[in-house]
């Protein structure tokens, strides 16, 4: 049994942060149930599911179904649901598209891939294990967010009147990472701006994610040094996707109108025939 005192830590908190997967889970166990399934869940991994997927749902797609990457590389490429329907598939394997995949783990390799009006499967590690994780903890949702819709998925959080607020960071292998951090404060930001809740109602993890972001407040260039420097982003220029970390961040390289697009598009995680699928909101 979870230890009550160090539940009653957590008791009248309304923003929690976690930089991983791995802090989430060990956190949640002292959360009531209850409360768990009134929090709005979001998961944030700039570089870069979140933004590739946030591409597509400005691209047009329908839904998003995400499937956990398998670790022998051999994804099944059929529809989990709505079989008579349009279904593209997309993901990378060692950096690598997977094979018979439209598009790739890239923002950049989705404007040419046509997908406006289809659904798409994407494999992925990071993403799969977030939406698992809502919803083995039964919370009310999940979103999923990135650099270019901070604050279309606030607004839609504090409209929908959630109790509480989860930041999921993906990280970068069990830990946490610059931009997702960086992310979640600003978000935290805007959330306390509009009244979500008072200092006192944010857990350690959000605090942390709001002062690293209040480091880059007015200092756009600044961030992107320093993100270049970071882990993600030193793994991704090794595997020759350099380009996707402006792409990720401040949208370079991007056509201007689908990046305008995303600004105002939220993604949230809802129940299809019972299945669960990631539907855009496009406001």
């Amino acid at each position: 049994m979870p230890n009550p005192y160090v539940s009653n830590v957590f008791k009248d908190l309304k923003i929690f942060a976690s930089l991983s997967p791995e802090d989430f889970i060990a956190k949640a166990k002292y959360i009531d149930a209850e409360v768990m399934t009134q929090t709005a869940i979001i998961s944030i991994d700039v570089l870069r599911m979140n933004t590739t997927m946030l591409v597509a749902a400005a691209s047009g797609v329908l839904g998003i179904s995400l499937a956990v990457k398998p670790t022998s590389g051999d994804c099944d490429l059929t529809p989990p649901v709505y079989g008579d329907r349009p279904w593209k598939f997309g993901g990378e394997f060692n950096g690598l598209p997977i094979q018979g995949a439209s598009f790739s783990n890239s923002p950049l390799s989705i404007p040419s891939s046509n997908l406006d009006g289809k659904y798409i499967k994407f494999f992925s590690t990071n993403g799969a294990k977030a939406q698992a994780i809502a919803l083995e903890v039964e919370a009310s949702t999940l979103f999923l967010m990135t650099m270019a819709n901070i604050e279309s998925t606030v607004a839609e959080v504090i409209l929908q009147k959630y109790s509480s607020v989860w930041f999921l960071c993906a990280g970068f292998y069990n830990s946490p990472c610059l931009e997702d951090t960086v992310c979640a404060g600003i978000a935290i930001n805007h959330l306390s701006e509009c009244g979500f809740s008072s200092n006192g109602q944010i857990d350690d993890g959000a605090k942390i994610c709001r002062y690293t972001a209040d480091i880059y407040t007015g200092k756009s260039d600044r961030l992107l040094s320093d993100i270049y420097e970071s882990q993600v982003a030193r793994l991704l220029c090794n595997i020759g996707h350099s380009e996707d970390v402006h792409a990720c961040i401040t949208g370079e390289g991007l056509p201007l109108d689908l990046y305008e697009r995303m600004t105002n598009t939220v993604i949230q995680l809802q129940r299809s025939d019972g299945f669960p699928l990631l539907v855009p909101i496009t406001f």
